[in-house]
């Protein structure tokens, strides 16, 4: 059998995985989230997908299989005039009207990151958000003076890649090698970056330990994404004003070596889920851009639809985009086997008073089936909870029997699996998964 006949039959197997049709139009099972007015942006976690129109709102959804279904109304979580926003865990990051950056969480508790100042520093335009786990990177643009060419404007060109932690509630600079590193994307305690000579690197951020992913090379990095084992990048060598020369997709796994490259038509953002690389390609100046998925291990590539401009996001097994109608929608993407990982970092207090209900969440990359949050003390188990298909938990400080437990210091284990393998560490690490909580 011929190499395009196979091609042609792989293709067809993976567009009808996705729902799709031989023109490309929407996936099977599609819903429009519905907003107020167009929509500009779009982010999706496992719960929640959140968009901006006229204002920024979150709403829930289920999927089973191939149906997604939108649940509940709009809540509206404030106005926006930047395109940045992000999902992860139950909470939503995004740049107000103001120009100050926010995390709402779904229980309404809303957090300023930070508070913009004229003349001072503001939240970098167009840099993105990335919220993973108990982390937020963003970009700080710093003031630098005014500058008068053609009437007297303040300027906020210094560019600081920031870093906020969700625990702590502080802002750190990114210290990153001398280069361009425009290019940066995070999950869990991975650090994706672009350093000198469009090389591209990983960092672990709990351990420091940086592994090269891409060599130098001539062509400029656009955009990136980590995942699991695989980082993903986008490149763009100019030839106009508004479009790519050449351009391409890639992407490597880092724990076989394996690099595939896909070449295409103007690309400029990628995002990466266990299973696929969603990315955006633009056939001609006057044609809307056209989402497209491609899964990991092959190059095997399926249209979904036409994009407004780079909005688009995927979470597991759903797909997220605005297309050029200015509606906002979900789709089932197309089923993949891979663990599910714990992303570090438990969000919730070190220590509570007896009596006082300790709430923790666990921030993991994909919707769970089976999850138990353990509690035991030298003597042995204390306490077993169920935390859901969002491993989040709440222990009221007693025991099995009902009784209050001593003031000391306990041990906790999270144990959590979905249909495809039980719940690993983000480094791929089998290891238990273990804190400590104090009760006072």
């Amino acid at each position: 059998m011929g190499r395009a006949i196979v091609r042609a039959l792989v293709v067809a197997g993976l567009t009808a995985c996705l729902g799709l049709d031989a023109a490309g139009a929407d996936p099977g099972g599609t819903v429009e989230v519905g907003a107020s007015g167009p929509a500009i942006a779009v982010a999706v976690d496992a719960t929640g997908v959140a968009v901006i129109g006229t204002s920024v709102e979150r709403r829930t959804y289920t999927q089973s299989g191939e149906a997604v279904a939108m649940t509940g109304t709009p809540v509206a979580l404030g106005a926006s005039h930047v395109r940045q926003i992000d999902r992860d865990a139950g909470r939503t990051a995004f740049v107000d009207a103001e120009g100050d950056l926010w995390l709402v969480a779904d229980d309404g508790t809303r957090t300023l990151v930070y508070d913009a100042m004229d003349r001072v520093g503001r939240v970098a335009d167009n840099a993105g958000l990335e919220l993973s786990g108990s982390r937020l990177l963003w970009a700080k643009a710093s003031y630098t003076g005014s500058f008068c060419d053609d009437g007297c404007a303040d300027g906020y060109f210094r560019i600081t890649p920031m870093l906020y932690d969700l625990r702590t509630g502080r802002n750190a600079e990114l210290v990153l090698p001398a280069g361009s590193w425009e290019a940066r994307a995070l999950w869990g305690g991975y650090l994706a970056y672009e350093g000198n000579l469009n090389t591209i690197w990983r960092k672990d951020l709990t351990t420091g330990k940086t592994i090269k992913v891409k060599p130098a090379g001539r062509e400029p990095v656009t955009s990136l994404a980590v995942h699991d084992d695989y980082v993903a990048w986008s490149t763009c060598t100019p030839g106009s004003s508004t479009r790519c020369s050449r351009s391409a997709v890639a992407y490597r796994n880092l724990s076989t070596g394996t690099l595939v490259t896909v070449e295409t038509a103007d690309t400029s953002k990628v995002r990466l889920s266990s299973g696929h690389l969603q990315y955006d390609e633009s056939a001609g100046p006057d044609q809307p851009p056209m989402l497209k998925v491609l899964r990991l291990g092959t190059r095997v590539t399926a249209e979904v639809g036409p994009l407004a401009d780079r909005a688009f996001d995927l979470y597991d097994e759903t797909l997220a985009w605005v297309g050029p109608d200015g509606k906002a929608r979900l789709a089932p993407n197309s089923a993949f086997a891979a663990a599910p990982r714990y992303l570090g970092n438990a969000l919730g207090p070190h220590a509570v008073p007896s009596g006082h209900p300790w709430t923790v969440e666990f921030p993991v990359s994909k919707r769970l089936t089976e999850c138990t949050l353990t509690i035991t003390s030298p003597a042995g188990v204390i306490r077993e909870l169920p935390c859901g298909v969002a491993a989040k938990a709440t222990w009221d400080t007693r025991n099995s029997h009902g009784q209050l437990v001593p003031k000391s210091l306990y041990t906790w284990t999270l144990t959590a699996a979905d249909p495809d393998a039980p719940l690993l560490w983000y480094t791929n690490i089998p290891a238990p998964i273990t804190g400590t909580i104090t009760i006072t």
